[in-house]
């Protein structure tokens, strides 16, 4: 998958319409839905709009459309299925971290994946690419579609402007044949004695300009995967004498190298 669309320019807002402390309300509109300063929100999101949040003509909320760019809206038509808003103040944000974050997702089963897809959004990842391990669980596939939602509702509640991208499920292999020539670096986590810790291996990485974390299904890596990943330019480190869940590795990992090299942990700008 490529980076996300840019469509032309928004027509210049009113400036009589400022984002209003307490605006917490995000939905993520496609760039379609936006036409001559208004947005026009899907069925979906009109009935969460007035039957859920139960707000009315003239409340404000905020609308971004994945390319790093919010706005102010306030609503001007509110009915059954339909709502639309104007726009406002049209503001750059400093929510997407600076650190361009890959997470390879050894795919786990169903609900496993979709926990780790939403909390991998909330923590900043920039594209999550599901891998068909040895010890994948078939039944986890087929889930892209779904989990591409999740991505996007998780976008809207954290303050994120930009969606991650969701890969189809790919093949090890295919992956790093495909990746081999931009240049990967990375940790892929191994729970095996013989491994460097996960801090020690966040420095050999810090100056990469996207830095791959690549976690396993249950079950864990075979070895020759590990290797593969270790030609290719990941290093091989573990979190610890726990033994963690796969979907709890993935998570805590993201933390912590969010932490040393990322924005986890500064101060809030907003």
């Amino acid at each position: 998958m490529g980076g996300p669309h840019v469509p032309a320019a928004y027509p210049e807002p009113s400036r009589r319409l400022l984002m209003r402390p307490g605006s917490v309300h995000r939905f993520y509109v496609a760039p379609g839905q936006v036409s001559k300063g208004q947005v026009r929100f899907t069925p979906e999101q009109a009935q969460q709009i007035g039957r859920v949040l139960r707000l009315k003509r003239g409340d404000t909320l905020t609308v971004f459309d994945g390319t790093g760019v919010e706005y102010a809206a306030e609503l001007i038509e509110l009915g059954a299925g339909k709502a639309t808003a104007r726009l406002g103040e049209r503001r750059p944000t400093t929510a997407e971290p600076a650190l361009r974050l890959i997470l390879l997702q050894g795919v786990v089963k169903g609900e496993k994946m979709d926990l780790i897809v939403q909390k991998a959004t909330e923590l900043g990842v920039g594209r999550v690419v599901p891998v068909l391990c040895e010890r994948s669980v078939p039944r986890g596939v087929g889930r892209p579609a779904r989990w591409r939602i999740i991505a996007r509702e998780a976008a809207e509640q954290c303050g994120r402007t930009l969606l991650p991208e969701i890969d189809d499920p790919v093949s090890l292999s295919a992956f790093f044949a495909a990746e081999r020539s931009a240049g990967l670096a990375g940790i892929t986590l191994w729970e095996d004695e013989r491994c460097r810790g996960l801090r020690e291996a966040v420095q050999l990485v810090a100056k990469a300009e996207r830095l791959h974390l690549f976690v396993g299904p249950e079950g864990g890596l075979a070895a020759h995967e590990v290797r593969l990943a270790e030609e290719t330019g990941l290093h091989a480190a573990s979190l610890g004498r726990w033994t963690l869940r796969a979907e709890t590795a993935a998570l805590a990992a993201l933390g912590i190298i969010q932490y040393e090299l990322g924005d986890l942990g500064l101060p809030s700008t907003g």
